[in-house]
């Protein structure tokens, strides 16, 4: 037996119509089926609901409106308790905001996701015109629409993920530690190698990094976009230094 098919089944089977003929899901109900035993618990899910659908600018009063039932309490009596009539999507937003541990909450998740993701493309394709002509010209408009719409949100990604490559070139190397204790020690070597030229040498690496005459403040203040050609510099300095070749010209004192 297919599981996802019986639970979907049984969501079908709450739903509810209104004499205009909308839909709509008892919050009572819906508890059960979702694994709340307790109302209070779940009326924590239905608070953090509504307080979503009112974050996200939608009236909650026409996705959440109150209602009363009237429920046996034995020996013939009754009394009236709080319910609500869930439209699709408050549903769905319950079942979002409800405790994500118990199985049934997934179902439900992916149940009321897909009949909500349906009512919208439902009311967004155009209805078509009788002639099959027109009607394949009308689908042929609507799927090029679409693309340029996924065009135009791949367009926004890939910006988005530029300006992101982009910070993150121009962080400073002390955000990683690996970077940073790198470089540091091939600055320390580079002072060993020649003690006497140190200062001249650590100079023109902080100019050589740096912006056009904004030097570097500090070795670790070198953007990651850098690192690379700071480490192929130090290196290079360090093998000159060894074969008393110096490659900078800006040097405190020349090595003997």
């Amino acid at each position: 037996m297919d599981i996802q098919k019986s639970e979907q089944n049984i969501f079908d089977q709450m739903r509810r119509t209104h004499n205009d003929g909308s839909e709509f899901w008892s919050a009572r109900d819906l508890m059960v089926s979702l694994g709340y035993s307790k109302w209070e618990n779940f009326q924590q899910a239905i608070t953090r609901a509504i307080e979503s659908c009112e974050n996200s600018e939608n009236p909650s009063q026409l996705h959440f409106p109150g209602s009363r039932k009237m429920v046996s309490i034995g020996s013939g009596s009754t009394r009236e308790i709080l319910d609500y009539q869930f439209t699709r999507y408050a549903a769905y937003l319950v079942a979002m905001n409800s405790d994500p541990s118990k199985a049934a909450v997934a179902l439900a998740q992916r149940y009321f996701f897909q009949q909500t993701r349906r009512a919208e493309l439902a009311q967004t394709l155009p209805e078509l015109p009788n002639d099959p002509m027109l009607a394949q010209l009308q689908m042929m408009m609507t799927l090029r629409t679409e693309q340029l719409t996924l065009s135009e949100r791949t367009s926004v990604i890939e910006s988005t993920q530029a300006q992101l490559v982009q910070r993150l070139d121009n962080t400073p190397i002390r955000m990683d530690s690996v970077m940073t204790s790198e470089i540091s020690k091939l600055c320390q070597d580079l002072g060993r190698v020649h003690p006497g030229a140190w200062p001249g040498a650590y100079r023109s690496f902080k100019e050589a990094m740096g912006e056009p005459g904004i030097p570097l403040a500090r070795y670790d203040a070198l953007p990651i976009r850098r690192f690379d050609e700071a480490r192929r510099w130090l290196e290079l300095q360090i093998e000159s230094f060894k074969q008393r070749r110096p490659l900078t010209e800006h040097w405190d004192r020349e090595p003997p």
